[in-house]
This record gives structure tokens, sequence and C-alpha cells, in this order.
């Protein structure tokens, strides 16, 4: 979420540099300046002052000021505005939380009634360490407070303010003296003087200035003209200004701006050129023709605003676009393809839950584990698939909860007993010093755990694996404590060649090769990362390896024990359920599991048909289909709330597997949520939930 919000950030502030710089006409870009000020934190008004000395002149204002605006508010003293004089003299800016409770100044007093404003924010433009100018923030419908981020952002919003103001007014100083050198052309008696007076201007300029003569050779450049372009004045002196020809633009381009020129008119645009070293860059240009009085073209002078780094913005932002729009098409792909995939994946286990329950002989047997082993091999793919993408997308958050932390190393070895080769012993080790119970991320802990202890089972074909834990760092006051868990076995060692890459996505040992997606330990890094830790191994081939995490996690008070609740599947309590399902198949698998563990099935083949079906009193449970035609889950769920006041619990169902999924169903009318595939275990555990939340 961070990164989401980060980039949000950096689309907004680039769209305001940008707009600030579409322009260097001076009312165009004080207009701007106020308007993009005001979209900054969604406040109500905004005004921009210049600064002359004690006079200040309001300049432009958001909404627009209407023609009958008192002239005295145009043009006032410093005087008369203590805030704005404050920011002036402190260089900082200056907040009014509560206009209602500020001394004001007698005029100040009147332009805060007059607009209704109720927090305002004074921002100085700073121009080589001096304030030209004040732009006033406003908010007029609610008090605002401003955060620290606000804070920064009006920081970076007066930077770039006063930039576009300071090019705004040399480039309006510039143009005028262009004025000049035509008229001083003109009148040649004056022609020197004025000459001089324009170079002085033009040298202080931050624009590129380039003079040529009639054939369009080069006789004057300024200094920025140098710094831009890396070319001497000596060396430009007597060229053609096509010595920065880039070859970006075409033939055609460049015959388009000559017949401009030579028609009398001039020529606006932007062009790439290239420096003397060789590098590219944008300049956007205006080229004015110089004509004597007799209407002959004696010079030709360019004024050149070097705007690489808009340019470099704009491609910056299409980048960020293109990768938002690849990142969610990719999320979408992969949403699409792992419902497409789970669905029918929910038959192929399903039905070999239930053909499991039947009477096998010895070798049909093993063709059913077979089977089921390869469908539950492809569903940990998928599953690994896409953690992998909600890792990518930042979509992955840690949810901390209190539990007795041995309970994790403890059910790692159960779960992974009944795996190990013959001979092979798994010893659990926990550090005395650790608290007995911590506050962590359970599932994302036992998540990297059990991968761990999964790769040591199976390439450790003889001695032992060893899952010890132990306190790193002891907590301090408002610190957590650092926990480090190591997982060491006697197996064959990782080769050489592919220790570098191991937490590499996709890579796999020979051995491995076959088996899984090659993101397990990936995933391991980026969840351990999230969980503030280090991870490492060592590894010696022929003698062993060890795999290890660090984490942060809180001391925790003792967890009172989970009551132990009646079980309601088997034959304990028989549910009459409605089983809402469009795919033939999985309504027999449905049907077929609830029914062996003791339940009444009713089946319906869409929404509608669940609709129709329900009747009050009739059914303890609805299993609810999410994605059906005619009427999906979620339309016929609502409809049912709608209908009858009093009903039975709801289960969604769906092969939507993506972080978020399950509470979005929830906030949508369901009462718990379970993604395909499903067994029978699955629907064994659901039921208790629903039926123990029901207070059944």
């Amino acid at each position: 979420m961070a990164l989401k919000t980060k980039s949000k950030e950096l689309s907004r502030l680039l769209d305001i540099s940008l707009s600030l710089n579409q322009s260097v006409e001076k009312n165009t870009v004080f207009q701007n300046i106020v308007d993009r000020s005001v979209d900054v934190l969604d406040l109500g008004s905004a005004a921009i002052y210049l600064i002359d000395g004690d006079s200040l002149f309001m300049e432009a204002a958001h909404p627009m000021l209407p023609p009958h605006f008192p002239e005295e508010f145009r043009k006032a003293k410093m005087d008369n505005h203590l805030h704005i004089r404050q920011t002036v003299l402190t260089k900082t800016i200056v907040v009014v939380a509560d206009a209602s409770k500020e001394d004001f100044s007698a005029q100040e007093q009147l332009i805060v009634d007059s607009g209704g404003f109720r927090t305002l924010l004074y921002l100085p433009l700073i121009n080589e360490d001096v304030v030209i100018g004040v732009l006033i923030l406003a908010s007029t419908s609610k008090l605002h407070v401003f955060t620290d981020e606000e804070i920064n952002i009006c920081l970076t919003l007066s930077n770039l303010s006063a930039l576009a103001l300071k090019n705004a007014l040399l480039f309006e100083k510039t143009n005028q003296k262009v004025v000049e050198l035509k008229k001083a052309i003109k009148e040649k008696e004056h022609a020197e003087k004025n000459l001089q007076l324009l170079n002085r201007a033009i040298e202080a300029s931050s624009v590129s200035v380039v003079i040529t003569d009639a054939k369009g050779d080069i006789i004057y450049t300024n200094r920025f003209f140098t710094q831009i372009t890396g070319y001497t004045r000596e060396e430009a002196r007597g060229k053609n200004p096509s010595i920065l020809n880039s070859g970006c633009q075409s033939t055609d381009f460049y015959q388009k701006l000559w017949e401009t020129l030579l028609s009398g008119e001039n020529w606006e645009g932007e062009l790439q050129n290239r420096r003397k070293n060789g590098e590219l860059f944008w300049e956007k240009a205006v080229i004015s023709p110089i004509m004597n009085s007799l209407g002959e073209v004696t010079n030709f002078i360019a004024i050149k605003e070097d705007i690489s780094y808009r340019k470099q913005a704009e491609e910056t932002r299409k980048q960020l676009e293109v990768a938002q729009k690849t990142a969610k098409f990719k999320q979408d792909f992969l949403a699409k393809m792992s419902h497409e995939i789970r669905t029918p994946l929910s038959g192929v286990l399903g039905m070999i839950e239930v053909l499991e329950q039947t009477l096998l002989a010895d070798e049909q047997k093993e063709y059913v584990n077979d089977i089921k082993t390869s469908g539950q091999n492809l569903k940990e793919i998928i599953n690994q698939v896409l953690e992998y993408s909600k890792i990518e997308a930042g979509k992955i958050s840690l949810h901390l909860i209190e539990f007795k932390f041995k309970s994790l190393l403890e059910d790692a070895k159960v779960l992974y007993s009944g795996s190990l080769n013959a001979g092979v012993d798994l010893i659990v080790e926990v550090d005395p010093k650790i608290p007995a119970f911590v506050k962590a991320d359970r599932f994302r802990l036992s998540q990297v755990v059990n991968n761990f202890v999964s790769n040591a089972v199976k390439f450790t074909p003889h001695g032992h694996i060893i899952l010890k834990a132990y306190l790193k760092k002891a907590p301090g006051f408002d610190k957590p404590m650092v926990i480090k868990i190591e997982v060491s076995d006697t197996g064959k060692g990782i080769p050489v060649s592919l220790q570098k890459r191991l937490f590499t996505p996709f890579v796999q040992s020979e051995d491995s090769m076959h088996e899984g997606t090659g993101l397990g330990l990936t995933i391991c890094k980026e969840l351990v990362e999230l969980m503030k830790g280090e991870v490492g191994f060592n590894s010696t081939v022929g003698l062993g390896s060890t795999f290890w995490f660090s984490f942060l996690a809180e001391t925790a008070d003792d967890v009172k024990p989970v009551k132990k609740q009646p079980s309601y599947g088997g034959n304990s309590i028989r549910l009459r359920v409605l089983f809402a399902e469009d795919m033939i198949t999985l309504q027999k698998v449905g049907r077929l599991l609830l029914s062996s563990m003791g339940h009444e099935v009713h089946l319906a083949s869409n929404g509608k048909e669940a609709l129709e079906i329900f009747k009050p009193g009739k059914f303890d449970l609805v299993i609810m289909d999410v994605n059906m035609p005619v009427m999906d889950g979620i339309t016929a769920t609502r409809k049912l709330r709608e209908k009858y006041k009093n009903l039975p619990p709801v289960l969604g169902l769906s092969a939507n597997a993506f972080e978020g999924d399950r509470e979005k169903y929830l906030a949508l009318g369901m009462d718990d949520y379970l993604t395909k595939p499903f067994n029978k275990m699955d629907f064994e555990n659901m039921i208790q939930r629903l039926i123990r939340s029901k207070g059944a």
C-alpha cells in the first residue's frame, strides 16, 4: 500500500510541475499556480501576491476575481497585511489554524470575512533567497488540519511555483528586450546603446539566446547557451545553428520553420537538439526574424528554454502509467486464470476425495493417491504464483495476533513427521528466553517455517533435521524483540552454482526441476523482509544446509485457551443445506461430500433457482457460488436478506483467491467464504465456524 500511495503522490507532483511549466506567459503562470495550488489539498481558495518593496500586488486568485473587485484589495501596503509581512520576514510557512480565533488587521479581516475563510496557509515564493511573492491557500467549508506530509507537499509546491514564476518573469523581461532590440535595429542611431542594455539582461537570463545574421550564421550567443550546449562562444560563432541538429526532426519540420520565418512571422515550437558531447536535450524555442525599415531580414534571434526536465517528467509519467496498466493487466489475467483453473480443479480433487471413500483395490488406491498428489501439487503451484503476484503488487499486509510461540514449531513437526524418510529425526529446540506468548503474523511465519522444513525433508535421505528458535535481541523500551529461526539438515546440500541465485524467482535445483515453481524461497524472502527481518543460508554439498530467518515480534500476555467446541460434522448434527452451484461436476462433488458428512443437500443451478427453492425454516445452511449464470450468488444473497429477516448462515464459494477477496465477499453479505478447490475438511471447518458464529 505504501508503494501504491507513493506512486499517487509522485504522479500528482509531476502533473503540477508540468502544468506550471506549460507556459512562460506571466498571467498564465500566475493563474496556473493558484489553480493547481487549490488542487493539491482540495481547498476552496487561493491567491498570489507579488512583492515590490513595501507594496503588494494581487496577480491572480482562485476562484477568479470579479471585475468589480475593490482596487484597494488588489494593490495594498504590506503593513495592512500582517501575516504576509510575517511570511516575508521569516521566509517560512505561516499557518492560521482557525481564522475565527486569529488577530487580523482591518484589511485582512475584511478579506477573511468576505471569503468565508476558515483555515489559511501562507507560502513564501523565494528566488535567490529573496521572497518575491506569497501564495495563500484557504479552506472555506471547514477547518483543515495540515499534516506533516501535506506541509512537505506545500513546500514542494512553493518551490515549483517560485521556479515557474522566476522563469515567467525572466521570459517576459527577455521578450520585452527583444521588442526593444527590433526597434533598436530599425532606429540605427540607438541600436548600439540598446544592444548593450539588452546584452546585460540576456547574459543574466536562464534561457538560451542565439542571434544570427541574415544568412543564418551565428554572431552572438549568451552565457546560458554555452552552459546548455557545451560549445564555447568562439566555437559557435560563424557556425550555423545546425551544429545542434540531432537528426530527430524531419526535413519537412525545418522547411516549415524557415517558411514561417521568411514570411516575417515568429516560429514557436519544441526541438530535440544534441549537445557537443552527443547528449540529446529538449528546448522550447521562439525564433523571430529582425527586419530593417525596408522590410528586409537582417538578423534572426532565437530564445530557447531548456525543457528536458519537463520532457523527462512526461516520460516518467508515461512509464508510470504503463507500469500501472501492466500490473493491473497481470493481476486481472492471473485472477481470471486462477478462477478458470481452480474451478475444474475443484471437480478433480473433489471427485478424488469421493473416490477414496469407495472400495478400491490396492493398485487402484495407489493410482488414486498419485492423482491426488498431482492435483494438490497443481493447487500449490497456483497458490505460489498468486502469492508472488500479490507480493509484486504490494498487496500483502501483516495481520498480527497473539499466540503461543512454541506451537508454531510443534505444528510444523506434526505436519511433516509423516513425510520423513526412514531413520530421519525431526528435532525441535526452543530458546527458553523467548516469551511463551508473542504477537506477530503467525500465518506468514508458518508459511516460511513450513517452506524451509518441507525443503529439508525433501532433500534429507538420512540423518536428522533440527528446527531451532532462539532470541537474537531481547525487547527494549518501546522496541520489539528479534527472534531467529533455523532449519538445519544433514541432506545433500546445495550446488555452488545455485547458491547465489537461490532466492531468485523460478530457480530450482536439478533434483526438483519438475516439482513446483521455484518461487517458494523468493516468497519467503519477501515475507521476511515484510516482517522487518533478514533471511539467509549456508550449505556444503554432501554435508547439509542451514536456512535461517529473523523477524520482529512483541511480547504478549498469556492467550486464554479456546474452549473446545462440539463437532458439527459427521452424524453429530444433520444440517439441511441449500447448495447453489452452476457446474454439474461441482454439484455432484458438493452433494457427495456433504452427504458423507451426514447432511441433507438440495441443489440449485443458479441464484434464481436458489431464491425459488428457499423457504424459511427449511434450511440450516446456504452455500452460494459467487459466480453463476442467470443470477450470481452475491445478488441472490442480497435478495434473500432483503426478503427474509432471519436467514441461516450463507457460505460464499468462489475460485477467486486474491488478497482481500474474502473481506470483499463478507462485506457484500456472505457470512463466510471458501476458496475452490475445496475438500471435506474445508467444509467441516467452515460449517463449524458458521454454526458457532450463529450461536447454534
